[in-house]
């Protein structure tokens, strides 16, 4: 009869953000994460077809817990609001900054955040879409879209908001 292991999945996303963190995406592998677990190389298959889904595993549960965090801000103050955000947005890249900075990794994750870029800024443009009833702009779907766009340029890149939001607070002063 088979061992029942418990948590299984859940101890192999941590278990893989563990040595991504520690040892590298590079240096991680399905073995080392299945060796760590105490289970079968082939368990770790049933769960995740490669290295690569269980990063990306990670990865998507900080975001879901990012977006969280930033839908529990309030948004009385555009300008508070959108510094809080980027803020928010800003720590998720440099807490994800062992992957970002991965030939091997980058290699991996660049098709697939590729693909997963416009849905990644539309829900990042719905938490913004509320405060973009302060603005004098029409198109206020557009506008948190724009923003959204921004923010997950800038923030990527090591770009602070006070040079960015001089961008945004003309666009939300003016028609």
């Amino acid at each position: 009869m088979p061992k029942l292991i418990e948590n299984v999945r859940e101890n192999l996303i941590r278990e893989a953000r563990h040595q991504a963190e520690t040892i590298g995406y590079s240096s991680m592998t399905i073995r080392s994460i299945s060796e760590a677990c105490g289970i079968g190389t082939g368990t770790v298959y049933n769960y995740f077809p490669s290295k690569e889904h269980l990063a990306a595993a990670f990865m998507l549960e900080d975001w879901e817990k990012l977006l969280c965090g930033m839908k529990k801000l309030p948004c009385r103050d555009p300008e508070t609001f959108l510094e809080s955000v980027f803020g928010l947005l800003r720590g998720f890249f440099i807490s994800h900054a062992f992957l970002f900075r991965d030939r091997k990794a980058e290699a991996a994750y660049t098709g697939s955040v590729t693909g997963k870029h416009p849905l990644l800024r539309n829900q990042l443009a719905g938490v913004i879409l509320p405060v973009c009833a302060y603005s004098a702009a029409e198109d206020k779907p557009f506008l948190s879209e724009f923003i959204a766009e921004s923010f997950l340029s800038w923030a990527g890149c090591g770009e602070n908001f006070t040079r960015l939001y001089s961008v945004i607070r003309f666009i939300f002063e003016n028609k």
